[in-house]
């Protein structure tokens, strides 16, 4: 038994137990729009369908050895839920709390403004979504090359967006 949850933490990933994994990670994959309709119909639909199994296949063969199809179709959906079951243990769409701060060879230069931009990417805990040169998460999109894409004014005008408090520490004409 666990314990009651405690408001206090706020550094969690939430996550189903081990039996509820493999259902968390197909609804993880599923697209977001079908999500609620297959909660509500996909379980009706499979109690129908095994409750029909008998009145189709009442005749036949019960041994194993001779049912290769029906083996085959067992095997595939053991491998199934095993796959989806480490999926759900790796989740990579859950944010990676234990991320690091960006090492010096990643951040790569002497200006104050990459050097800032690197200290609030940690601080504002960008790192445990976002990847940059390896470093980070999965969750968001990699941003090693946003440099490369954006001048200093819409990478400035982009963290003022999320953080206006901010807005002041990104002057160019420092």
């Amino acid at each position: 038994m666990t314990e009651p949850p405690d408001p206090s933490l706020v550094h969690s990933t939430p996550r189903p137990d081990w039996y509820m994994l493999a259902i968390f990670s197909l609804f993880a994959l599923m697209p977001h729009r079908i999500e609620s309709y297959a909660i509500v119909i996909g379980p009706v639909l499979t109690v129908i369908l095994l409750f029909s199994v008998p009145f189709f296949s009442s005749k036949g063969e019960r041994s194993p050895i001779r049912r290769p199809w029906a083996m085959f179709g067992s095997i595939c959906v053991v491998v199934f839920v095993f796959g989806l079951f480490l999926t759900g243990l790796r989740s990579p769409w859950s944010p990676a709390f234990n991320s690091r701060p960006l090492p010096a060879t990643v951040v790569r230069s002497e200006d104050t403004l990459a050097i800032r931009g690197a200290v609030l990417f940690y601080q504002k805990a960008c790192l445990y979504c976002h990847k940059i040169e390896g470093y980070g998460g999965a969750t968001g999109p990699d941003l090693s090359r946003a440099a490369l894409r954006l001048s200093a004014d819409q990478m400035a005008l982009r963290v003022s967006q999320w953080w206006p408090e901010y807005a002041g520490l990104w002057r160019i004409d420092e």
